[in-house]
């Protein structure tokens, strides 16, 4: 076997999954997530530390879980990069759902009383489809999967600004609630939204080489040409940004800035 790859362990209660020589081992409850050295003649232990300095631990977990399935045998260094901007997506999602329930705490007294979860077949389907992925062989990539739909019916749901507010925060505190349930098994999300977004906003800054004092600037005045209504003038701006590597998303709350390559 390749020092990339999976495999059953002797012991049906866990499996292995090899990255550069070092064995994660995944135990049938699926949190527990072991490094062991598998040959330090070969260099193992610079190659894994290298990988721990470039990916965050727990996008490496999620790389793991993604890929391990009955027709996937190899972790190669495209997946774990595909693997880190869809567990970006989930962090900012995540962050949304808190903030919108920060900005709407008054209702939360409320929810017990007249809070209405908008679709249940899809905040039950939670714990379900984990049940059910994990009763198939423990099939992790599966359950992961699940967590796409989720995350983008919570992305629309927090877009739609026609639904009452009491049912929309019932129903996002809801998902956030059993979201962390099946993922705190698994091992991930156990980081604050905020924190995981900044560290992953800061690697890719370095990364791409990008002059956010000239970004700012940029944005400063981007801001200043939509106060004085010079869409023109703003829309140019935001094409500098974005050749700057950076994407601005405009929403009925204000601007927000992103980095493109995190969305490629």
């Amino acid at each position: 076997m390749s020092s990339n790859g999976f495999c059953k362990s002797d012991s049906s209660k866990q499996k292995l999954a090899r990255i550069h020589g070092y064995e994660y081992k995944i135990y049938s409850n699926g949190s527990i997530f072991n490094f062991e050295e598998a040959s330090a003649s070969m260099g193992n232990i610079l190659e894994s530390k290298e990988l721990l300095s470039k990916y965050h631990p727990e996008v490496l977990k999620f790389s793991i879980l993604s890929n391990f399935s009955k027709d996937s045998e190899t972790l190669t260094t495209d997946d774990i990069i595909t693997s880190e901007k869809r567990f970006y997506y989930f962090y900012q999602t995540l962050d949304r759902i808190k903030n919108f329930a920060n900005e709407n705490s008054e209702l939360n007294e409320h929810i017990a009383l007249y809070g209405r979860i908008i679709k249940p077949e899809i905040v039950d389907g939670i714990n379900g489809s984990f049940v059910a992925a994990i009763n198939d062989n423990f099939n992790t990539a599966l359950a992961v999967s699940n967590f796409l739909q989720v995350f983008k019916y919570s992305n629309a749901l927090l877009n739609n600004t026609n639904e009452n507010p009491l049912h929309k925060l019932t129903t996002l505190n809801k998902i956030y609630k059993n979201i962390l349930i099946v993922a705190n098994l698994l091992g991930i999300f156990l980081e604050e939204p905020e924190a995981f977004i900044m560290e992953m906003k800061e690697k890719y800054i370095k990364l791409n080489n990008i002059n956010m004092k000239e970004v700012k600037e940029l944005m400063d005045l981007r801001q200043e040409a939509k106060l004085n209504k010079n869409f023109e003038l703003s829309d140019e701006l935001k094409s500098k940004l974005d050749q700057n590597g950076i994407i601005i998303r405009d929403s009925a709350f204000g601007s927000e800035w992103d980095i493109k390559e995190l969305f490629v």
